[in-house]
């Protein structure tokens, strides 16, 4: 049993009342799942977590606060205490903190973060956007101690997980096993929930039909028709929340998405957009996107366009009804990056370019307004230097630097608009690494070079401003190799090295914290296939092979050349070309035929855009040079030679002939065409 009078104490502003009154209720209504509360009960079935204080709620009109206050906290075994500017500035808030932690163990104590920016570190974020109070900055210091900390903005866990985060915490048990006992305890009762009211909604439909027998009838009906409706999608956002905040994937699940999603997508079928209030329908194509989002992720491609296609529809028809309306003109910016992202997944550079076209067009209509939130600037941000990415793929290169300049120069004004927020440093150092793509493609060196410097630069401050930031961490790993390719391209082999090293270690170190962390996992492996690539050209073959054999653990799913993202199946090709070619080396020649052959049966199957994309065609070169090298083993030299010709004809006649990135490569097709050359006519 827990020995004191209250589970926790809720520390806020007054301004932020309302939240503290739902955090209250949310918890105290909160009923553990089995297993979770016995164990969290030192074997005892726990069902509730217990009282919470707020004082506001506790505290009668007369007595002395004060005291009644140091006895609340003293009785209270947590803290928590909501984070905002207000709280932030609150005397009474730090009060509660300096009073708890004189009287508790100060790993008590939790944050729950609904507006401003975290600032334990303090620089780089404005004393009025700043939202942790000095009481705890001050801990930190003096401790190095940052409490548990929820998220609940928008842009963080949001409200459900970062709830589920604070339960943990009270608990004191792992957030992960608490979401799968969560999961499962809901998940019993979904169906039966769902399919009743469902049925019930299509029975108040049945009713309204027959509204013409009486008025009485009409309007009871009607009214239970609205109610049904109501209980729908009450229900209908509550399996939305759970599918996009507990990766029912990871917890072996799938079976119960897929029936989650039917219910919710025939339950939106069955509405007539015409009849919707402008609210519902916008609430209709979001709910499409986040279930795009999620096929998306399961590489269910044809399920995901469709859904991201209805989004489209709504969209678009909010914007018929009313073509000036911010929401509207936003909504339908982002059902088309989703559909542009969807396009890029899946090497279809021609359509990703249609859709985010449009959404530049549309783009406009925001741009005209000057008080935006940070999401939507953020958004205005990214559209050209989006474009630049589908106009890359697609050879366009001089296209694609112009959207970059103008998207570097729309993520400047952000970071402008709001110089004490370093956070927008990040999109600005993305801003640079694309311009320098750019240029290092055309053979600007000098300027490409610069940019990846400038690039590399302020992802580092980021890092080293907050070094508890993974995702800033992450970014600077993968920047350092985005300074290699640079590197290499100049003939700086060594810096190269040493960075693409530095990189590695870096991905690791991170995935020691987040070992299922899929972006660190395929930034880590981009990073060591580049480096072996490297010391593989330069002749250490040793390294090479070092390399290949002690990074990447995962390469397997995240390297694969036949990965449903074709970004990270072009690495998987360059990972098998090169484990061919080692193998080669190694005397291994049958294993190297072998791997050769599953890469050209898996890029037969590649469409044409894929294959002559700026990518692919780098690609298709290292296939075509690799199919010759082993010819002789396996009797092909005259075919090879014939594909190695088309091979070097297509990229002389592609934007990658004006690229110094790839001229190594290309220049060693020319010159081993024309050794086989000489060796077909001394054979003769």
């Amino acid at each position: 049993m827990n020995e004191f009078p209250y589970k926790a104490f809720i520390s806020y502003s007054h301004k932020n009342s309302r939240l503290a009154a739902w955090l209250m209720k949310r918890l105290e209504a909160y009923r553990i799942p089995r297993h979770v509360g016995s164990a969290a009960a030192g074997g005892n079935d726990q069902k509730r977590l217990g009282k919470i204080f707020r004082d506001r709620e506790e505290l009668p009109a007369s007595g002395s606060l004060d005291v009644k206050l140091r006895e609340a906290i003293g009785n209270s075994e947590f803290l928590i205490v909501l984070c905002s500017p207000d709280s932030a500035k609150s005397s009474r808030v730090n009060t509660e903190i300096r009073q708890f932690i004189e009287h508790r163990d100060s790993a008590k104590i939790l944050c729950f973060i609904i507006e401003g920016e975290p600032n334990f570190e303090v620089p780089g974020i404005r004393s009025d956007e700043g939202c942790i109070p000095a009481e705890l900055r001050k801990l930190h210091l003096l401790t190095g101690q940052i409490p548990l900390a929820a998220d609940a903005r928008s842009i963080g866990d949001g409200k459900k997980l970062a709830l589920q985060k604070i339960v943990a915490g009270l608990l004191e048990v792992d957030l992960d096993e608490l979401l799968r006992r969560d999961i499962r305890r809901k998940y019993r009762r979904l169906s039966v929930i769902a399919g009743s009211s469902f049925i019930v909604a299509l029975m108040a439909t049945g009713l309204m039909l027959r509204a013409n027998i009486a008025e009485d009838a009409a309007r009871e009906a009607l009214t239970e028709a609205e109610l049904q409706t109501a209980r729908a999608e009450n229900l209908v956002s509550f399996m939305l929340e759970d599918l996009a905040s507990t990766k029912l994937r990871q917890l072996g699940r799938v079976d119960v998405m897929d029936a989650v999603v039917a219910k919710i997508v025939d339950h939106y079928n069955g509405q007539d957009d015409v009849s919707l209030s402008t609210s519902a329908l916008a609430r209709k194509a979001r709910a499409y996107t986040q279930l795009g989002r999620l096929y998306l992720g399961r590489d269910e491609r044809d399920m995901a366009s469709s859904l991201f296609s209805r989004a489209y529809q709504k969209t678009t028809a909010l914007l018929e009804r009313d073509p000036q309306s911010r929401d509207a003109l936003f909504a339908h910016m982002i059902s088309l990056y989703f559909i542009g992202t969807n396009h890029i997944f899946n090497g279809r550079y021609a359509a990703a370019e249609k859709a985010w076209r449009e959404r530049l067009e549309v783009s406009k209509g925001l741009s005209a307004y000057n008080d935006h939130v940070r999401v939507v600037w953020s958004h205005l941000g990214d559209i050209n230097v989006h474009l630049g990415w589908a106009l890359m793929e697609l050879g366009r290169t001089e296209e694609a630097l112009q959207q970059f300049e103008l998207g570097l120069a729309a993520r400047q004004a952000n970071a402008d608009r709001q110089p004490d927020n370093i956070q927008w440093l990040n999109s600005l150092a993305g801003g640079y690494y694309h311009l320098q793509w750019a240029q290092r493609a055309l053979g600007q060196l000098d300027e490409a070079y610069k940019n990846t410097k400038t690039s590399n630069r302020l992802y580092r401050r980021l890092a080293e401003e907050d070094p508890t930031d993974q995702r800033a961490l992450g970014n600077y790993a993968r920047s350092l190799r985005w300074m290699a390719e640079t590197e290499i391209v100049v003939g700086r082999n060594s810096d190269a090295i040493n960075h693409l090293m530095k990189s590695i270690d870096l991905h690791d170190q991170l995935l020691t914290y987040e070992p299922d962390n899929m972006t660190f996992q395929y930034q880590g492996c981009v990073s060591t296939v580049v480096l072996a690539e490297l010391h593989w050209r330069l002749g250490d073959k040793a390294s090479a092979e070092a390399v290949m054999n002690s990074g990447c653990s995962t390469r397997a799913t995240t390297l694969a050349f036949d990965h449903f993202k074709v970004h990270q199946r072009f690495h998987g090709y360059r990972l098998a070309l090169l484990q061919a070619d080692i193998a080669r080396d190694n005397g291994d020649i049958a294993r190297s035929i072998e791997l050769n052959q599953q890469i050209q049966r898996q890029w037969r199957s590649e469409t044409a855009e894929v294959i002559n994309s700026l990518t692919g065609m780098r690609v298709m070169l290292g296939l075509a040079i690799q199919c010759v090298e082993l010819a002789k083993y396996n009797g092909s030299l005259p075919s090879a030679r014939t594909k190695l010709a088309k091979a070097i004809a297509d990229a002389e006649g592609s934007a990658i002939s004006k690229s110094p990135s790839w001229t190594i490569l290309l220049d060693r097709a020319r010159s081993l065409f024309s050794q086989t050359e000489v060796s077909i006519d001394q054979g003769r």
